[in-house]
């Protein structure tokens, strides 16, 4: 081990480096051996010091200026400012909880660097690449979808949102479509977990907010010859991401390459949930609410009205 190693940015270095080994053996469907190790270090090594420099520091600017100016560092490096819609309609204080589409690997970011909060914190599910960061997972709730670690989550998620504090949560837990270069993310909001509605019943003072992120894979890369080839569209989806990550990080003067919007749908009760409920469902009427979120967004594309 290097000298560096042993500093406090050189043992997050080693450690997000061999997550970020792990996540592209994972994406190019390729087993974890010396060889494989040894070629994807060899093919996407300056890629790796660059994306980990940037990574360390995200961590020092989250910890020196806050998670917003920090995600906005991160939202600028890979793309073009944020077209933003109702953000100024979100409370201030009090419980929230922010559920939203996941398109790409820097959505959250874009959300919060818009969120006028600091008290946010964040469910990242089976992706442990900042669980290291010293300042950033203080802002995290992870699990590596096991159920113990699922439930846990989800107690915490409740007795933070019952404390007065601000959720985001990705209710599919996995990647979705982008909705402005793929289609499928209307159907996809109707795959939410039901622990949206299990937050909303705990945390009955807690508001809803749908949010619905877009612009952030470009469509140049889903027409990646080696992504067209992917036989289902998630593996598609995952293999362009990662030819615009490697793109956007292969050189450190790359302009950004996204063109990201976000959309913060109306602050809605559980109250107001429960009277478009049928029966005792909640999810449904969380699923109505979303879906009218994403249409509102795509039909504000273009619009002067994103700031």
């Amino acid at each position: 081990m290097s000298a560096a190693a042993n500093t406090p940015d050189g043992s997050l270095r080693d450690y997000l480096h061999q997550v970020a080994l792990q996540g592209i053996l994972f994406v190019l469907n390729m087993p974890e051996t010396r060889f494989t190790r040894w070629l994807v270090t060899r093919l996407f090594g300056r890629m790796f010091l660059n994306v980990i420099d940037v990574a360390v520091e995200f961590d020092h600017r989250v910890g020196e200026e806050g998670v917003q100016k920090g995600c906005q560092f991160i939202s600028l490096r890979c793309g073009t400012p944020a077209k933003v819609h109702g953000a100024e309609q979100l409370p201030a204080e009090g419980p929230l909880l922010l559920v939203s589409n996941h398109p790409g690997y820097f959505d959250t970011m874009v959300i919060l660097g818009h969120l006028p909060r600091r008290d946010v914190r964040v469910v990242v599910g089976g992706v442990p690449y900042f669980n290291e960061m010293p300042h950033v997972r203080q802002y995290i709730f992870y699990t590596d979808h096991s159920p113990q670690q699922q439930v846990q989550v989800l107690r915490d998620s409740v007795r933070y949102l019952n404390g007065g504090g601000c959720v985001l949560i990705y209710p599919t837990g996995m990647a979705d479509p982008d909705p402005d270069v793929m289609d499928g993310a209307h159907a996809q909001i109707e795959r939410w977990s039901k622990s949206v509605a299990l937050m909303m019943r705990r945390a009955p003072a807690a508001k809803l907010v749908p949010v619905t992120v877009s612009g952030i894979l470009a469509q140049k890369y889903l027409n990646h010859p080696v992504a067209r080839i992917q036989p289902k569209v998630r593996y598609r989806q995952r293999v362009a991401e990662f030819f615009q990550l490697y793109q956007q990080f292969r050189r450190t003067d790359v302009p950004p390459l996204a063109r990201p919007r976000v959309s913060f749908g109306k602050p809605v009760s559980l109250a107001e949930l429960s009277e478009h409920s049928v029966g005792k469902e909640l999810l449904p009427s969380v699923i109505g609410c979303a879906q009218a979120g994403l249409d509102a967004h795509m039909n504000l594309r273009g619009s002067d009205l994103l700031h």
